[in-house]
């Protein structure tokens, strides 16, 4: 019952960030970079992020296959 009432409370906080903002300021899963670079597929900078976000999970294969999405979508005379 406990873990049950933390997952609810850590859901309620999500939506909570996704509807202030918030989340946007401070991505913390794969589903918040992958709504920002949908919104901003030209922003190297965020890419970047997304990848260390994958690296810091030790998760080599998925901050690779981001970087050549990144490759892919920028487009470098756009870039901002």
């Amino acid at each position: 019952a406990a873990a049950k009432k933390r997952e609810e409370e850590e859901i309620s906080r999500r939506e909570a960030a996704l509807a202030d903002g918030t989340a946007d300021q401070n991505p913390e899963t794969a589903a918040d970079f992958e709504r920002l670079v949908a919104g901003n597929p030209n922003s190297s900078e965020l890419w970047i992020k997304y990848m260390a976000f994958h690296l810091s999970l030790a998760d080599m294969d998925s901050a690779r296959n981001v970087a050549n999405r990144a490759f892919e979508r920028i487009e470098f005379r756009q870039e901002g």
